[in-house]
C-alpha cells in the first residue's frame, strides 16, 4: 500500500477497516465515481429449501460494496474509459485480424463495424466540434413546456461536467429511456439475426454498459465467410459513402 494512502486514511487506520477498503478500490481498478450497493444474497437449497445467506454487506466498510461506475468519458473516470477503451479494441481487433478463437484468415475477407445509435431521449449537453473549434452545445431557440430554454448557447469544454446531462430533466424520455436499455440486447439479436443470417460469418458484438442517465451504444464487428471476388462500386449513390475494405 502506498505511503501517500497511508498518509490520508487515519480514520480507517482507527478503525480496522483500511485493508478492506482498499481491496474494494483495488477491485474496481481506482473508479473515480464507484457506485455504492447495500444488501444480501441468499441461496435456496434445492433439496430442503433451506435458506443461507452468502453474502451482506454489512459486513463490509460503510454496509457497502464498491461497483465500477462504467463511464468511457476520461474526464469523468479515467479508469473505467481505459478498461472500455481496451476492452474494444480487443474485440474489433480480434473480429477484423483474428485472434482469440477465430483463425488469422479472417484478416482477408471484406469486414464491415457496424454502430447503432440510441434515438434521443431528450437534449442534452454536448461539445461539437467536427475537427474544428468548438461550436454552440444547443443553438434551439424558444422555451420547452416547463419554460426552460430548449437550447443551450454555451460552447462546453471538454471537461465540463454538465456534458452529457439533460438540457431539461422534465422534458427528457426516462421511463423510454429504462425500456431501451432493457430491450436493446434483445433488438440488437434480433437485428443481426435478420440481416446477415449467413452461417459461419465471424463476429464480435459489443454492448457498452453507460452511466443510469445514457442510452446503451451497440456496435458489431463482422467478416463475410469467403474473400471478396467481385468489384466494389466506383461511384455511391446521392447521401451514401462507400468504403473499400482494408
Amino acid at each position: 500500500m502506498l505511503p501517500d494512502v497511508l498518509a490520508v486514511s487515519p480514520d480507517r487506520l482507527a478503525d480496522g477497516t483500511l485493508a478492506d477498503v482498499w481491496a474494494q478500490i483495488q477491485r474496481t481498478a481506482g473508479c473515480t465515481h464507484p457506485i455504492r450497493l447495500a444488501g444480501h444474497v441468499d441461496q435456496a437449497d434445492k433439496l430442503t429449501g433451506e435458506l443461507r445467506r452468502v453474502f451482506d454487506s454489512a459486513g463490509l466498510p460503510d454496509g457497502t460494496i464498491l461497483v465500477p461506475c462504467g463511464n468511457r468519458r476520461a474526464t469523468v473516470c479515467p479508469s473505467c474509459s481505459y478498461l472500455y477503451a481496451g476492452d474494444t479494441w480487443q474485440i474489433v481487433h480480434a473480429g477484423l485480424s483474428g485472434g482469440l478463437d477465430l483463425p488469422e484468415t479472417v484478416a482477408h475477407h471484406p469486414g464491415l463495424f457496424v454502430t447503432v445509435t440510441a434515438p434521443s431521449f431528450g437534449p442534452v449537453h454536448s461539445r461539437r466540434s467536427n475537427h474544428g473549434p468548438a461550436q454552440v452545445c444547443s443553438p434551439r431557440e424558444g422555451r420547452c413546456p416547463h419554460r426552460r430554454p430548449r437550447g443551450c448557447r454555451l460552447v462546453h469544454t471538454d471537461d465540463d461536467p454538465r456534458l452529457g446531462a439533460r438540457i431539461c430533466l422534465d422534458c427528457a424520455d426516462s421511463s423510454g429511456l429504462v425500456t431501451w436499455n432493457r430491450f436493446a440486447p434483445r433488438l440488437w439479436k434480433r437485428t443481426v439475426d435478420l440481416t446477415l443470417p449467413a452461417p459461419g460469418v465471424p463476429a464480435r458484438h459489443h454492448r457498452h454498459r453507460p452511466p443510469p442517465a445514457a442510452p446503451h451504444q451497440l456496435h458489431q464487428s463482422r467478416r463475410s465467410p469467403s474473400p471478396r471476388r467481385d468489384p466494389l462500386p466506383r461511384r455511391a449513390a446521392p447521401g451514401r459513402r462507400h468504403h473499400r475494405p482494408r
